[in-house]
């Protein structure tokens, strides 16, 4: 998108959003100063690169800001303006032709001559949870090729709908609360289980692979997501443990270090009994499940 564009999408959010407006339309246009060499290579946003080329890869780095964003509002903290103006840069480029099209300069030109309309503006935007991660693919897609004005209708309603998403309570809604409820309670039941699966999967050669594969979980002091991020990874645990086993008695043919090394497949089964149901699975990294983790 040309800077027109750009900004005529982000002071419409702005507006929508309640959000200051200045800040965000600096941010908007960053990405295309820094491409153009102005201020150089090596310029990150939230850890994110926004120097030249910033259109490579963008659905990664649409993904990455948006979660490091989402961890400092679940934090307390408020998300800064000029981040999200860049922020929706990435999504904005994304409805237009890549640089290396031949159609390129031509149909960003055509999208420049239009206007954000108010009946756009009065159209219902829905409110996702952390279900927009993996919907990603489908909302960052080339939807209007051939028609520039749907285009920035398009480059608007999509940055609306994820920042809108992005900036929603950070606290677990309460229609989730019942099922949080019941997944809690029955995981600091499962005390037996819960303490075969650690020892199961620490007490064996492979502790430090596995280990790093439960970084999350182990950070993690509230049992339901701490269980869901076990259950994330134990397919990786499991091939891990089984491969070793095999090295073991294959290459090495040492049968008790090869059952040292089984033992954390055998923990990674024991993840199937602790159940925690898909509606709080997506959004582990999204809400906060008790009201004082930002405190954490």
């Amino acid at each position: 998108m040309k800077w027109k564009s750009h900004r005529e999408c982000t002071r419409a959010i702005a507006e929508d959003l309640g959000l200051p407006k200045e800040p965000m339309l600096e941010g908007c246009v960053y990405p295309d100063r820094v491409g153009m060499k102005k201020y150089g290579k090596g310029v990150y946003i939230e850890g994110v690169a926004m120097h030249y080329p910033h259109h490579k890869e963008t659905d990664q780095r649409i993904k990455t800001m948006i979660l490091r964003l989402r961890k400092k509002i679940l934090k307390g903290e408020q998300p800064d303006p000029f981040v999200l103006g860049c922020l929706c840069h990435l999504i904005q480029d994304r409805v237009v032709f890549p640089h290396s099209d031949e159609r390129f300069e031509e149909f960003e030109r055509a999208v420049a001559e239009y206007r954000i309309k108010e009946e756009w503006r009065k159209e219902p935007i829905p409110l996702v949870d952390g279900a927009i991660l993996w919907q990603l693919p489908r909302i960052l897609r080339l939807d209007n090729p051939n028609d520039p004005e749907a285009a920035l209708k398009e480059g608007y309603k999509e940055s609306l709908l994820i920042l809108k998403s992005l900036l929603q309570d950070p606290n677990l809604p309460r229609k989730f609360q019942p099922i949080y409820e019941e997944t809690k309670k029955k995981l600091e039941a499962r005390k037996k289980l819960r303490y075969a699966y650690w020892l199961l999967t620490y007490l064996n050669p492979l502790a430090p692979l596995n280990a790093l594969l439960d970084g999350r979980a182990i950070s993690q002091r509230n049992i339901v997501k701490r269980y869901g991020h076990v259950k994330r990874n134990a397919a990786r645990k499991g091939w891990i443990s089984i491969f070793a086993a095999l090295l073991c008695w294959g290459l090495f043919g040492s049968g008790p270090f090869g059952l040292l090394c089984l033992m954390p497949f055998i923990g990674q089964i024991l993840t199937a009994w602790f159940e925690v149901p898909k509606e709080l699975m997506r959004n582990l990294e999204w809400f906060n499940f008790e009201k004082d983790e930002a405190k954490r």
